[in-house]
């Protein structure tokens, strides 16, 4: 197919330009999605480590406090802020965690300044260990990886222009990277060989001819390793920059961009939730009793789940509860989130948006954090991720020392 091997090979550079100013692009973003996001493979170690008195209790045989006698030290603490999601406690000897938003102000109709984003506390005794604003702009032990969070996904751009922008650099990205993989594959044929040429010198398979790409030659000068290591660090990882790329369109841009693409594929379920008139209605049933009727209608084949955290929403008067399976986003696979959602006036079920039992579309979409995070394949997924994050940063150093020797007058 001489035609077609023409023109691929006419292709190449205009490809070879396309994927070096994508690259230059988005340069900054890579750098910093990258960098940061090595370290939020361990966020919660990392966390963790820096901030024990915040997750750390002695363990205790005594009872939890009931989870509304909680809600109520909260409330009195912080009247200018309503409790948007408590994430219940995992194991014997961990806090339990409150985040907040700020409430109206009757006075300007606006919310409150935002001052504390998240509470910590004793579940046995109610004791508030520490607090902290997740959003603010501090580098302390206290708020460093909350800052490296934000800064992984927004740059710390006011509203949703950092998500929006990241958003459209991991879309530039998945082209830049399909762009790459395809430089990679060898050219075409060689020349015609013919006579005593052909038989001496015998025409490698194109197999054979690609094997280099995966490689770095030993011994090369430093030129020639710099293209090594961006050409085979790339080709190594370009599944895995595919998914993270991908699904950091599905965390950034979902209801722009990511679900309506899904949506021509399959068919999502909805949440069905109707926005009431008084969006700071204060529920008529409790937390436990939401939790409780929740744990009620779930399906039989999900009796082995267990709470992981429930919301509050004012505005549909409507409490979320969220059932996962002991393991959650720790063993690999295991990243199933059924969420119920109950009338906080009534107690009725409104919707089950389920992941088990849901729509491959509605799978597709819940399993896009834990893909993004490496929890898919847990402890090594996560492994993954974090050496990924080095090599991107890698790629992009060593893309940039290719372009600036490229610009080098010859």
């Amino acid at each position: 197919m001489p035609h077609a091997t023409g023109r691929s090979l006419r292709m190449r550079p205009l490809l070879l330009i396309a994927h070096r100013y994508l690259g230059l692009t988005i340069a900054l973003f890579l750098l910093v999605a990258g960098a940061t996001g090595a370290l939020l493979a361990f966020y919660y170690e990392i966390d963790q480590a820096l901030n024990p008195r915040l997750f750390k209790i002695l363990p205790s045989t005594a009872p939890s406090l009931q989870l509304q006698e909680v809600v109520s030290i909260v409330t009195r603490s912080y009247p200018e802020s309503r409790i948007r999601v408590v994430s219940l406690k995992r194991d014997f000897d961990q806090s339990l965690r409150v985040s907040l938003t700020p409430r109206i102000d009757p006075a300007t109709g606006k919310p409150y300044p935002q001052k504390v984003s998240d509470i910590y506390l004793n579940p046995h005794t109610g004791e508030i260990l520490g607090e902290r604003n997740r959003d603010a702009f501090k580098f302390d032990r206290l708020h460093i990886m909350p800052f490296i969070y934000k800064l992984h996904y927004s740059l710390h751009l006011p509203g949703r222009w950092g998500e929006w922008l990241f958003g459209i650099a991991a879309m530039l990205w998945m082209t830049g990277t399909l762009i790459g993989f395809y430089l990679t594959l060898p050219a075409g044929r060689h020349g015609k060989q013919s006579g005593a040429t052909s038989l001496q010198k015998p025409r490698r398979s194109w197999l054979g001819r690609w094997r280099p790409a995966w490689k770095i030659k030993s011994g090369a000068s430093a030129t020639r390793l710099n293209f090594d290591l961006h050409r085979a660090g790339g080709l190594w990882l370009s599944g895995v920059m595919l998914i993270v790329a991908m699904s950091g369109v599905a965390l950034t841009l979902g209801n722009e961009v990511f679900r309506p693409v899904v949506g021509w594929f399959g068919n999502i379920t909805q949440d069905r939730l109707e926005v009431r008139t008084d969006p700071e209605a204060l529920p008529q049933i409790t937390y436990d009793r939401a939790i409780s009727l929740a744990t009620a209608v779930l399906p039989a084949q999900m009796r082995g789940m267990r709470p992981v955290s429930v919301r509050h929403l004012p505005a549909q008067r409507t409490y979320a509860v969220f059932f996962a399976y002991p393991g959650f986003r720790e063993e690999a696979f295991n990243v199933g989130l059924e969420r119920l959602y109950i009338d906080s006036s009534t107690g009725h079920l409104i919707s089950h948006v389920s992941y088990l039992n849901g729509t491959a579309a509605d799978q597709f979409l819940g399993m896009q954090f834990s893909l993004h995070t490496g929890q898919m394949l847990g402890l090594p997924g996560r492994v993954l991720i974090g050496l990924s994050g080095i090599v991107i940063v890698a790629l992009v150093l060593t893309g940039i020392a290719i372009w600036l020797r490229k610009m080098k007058p010859r």
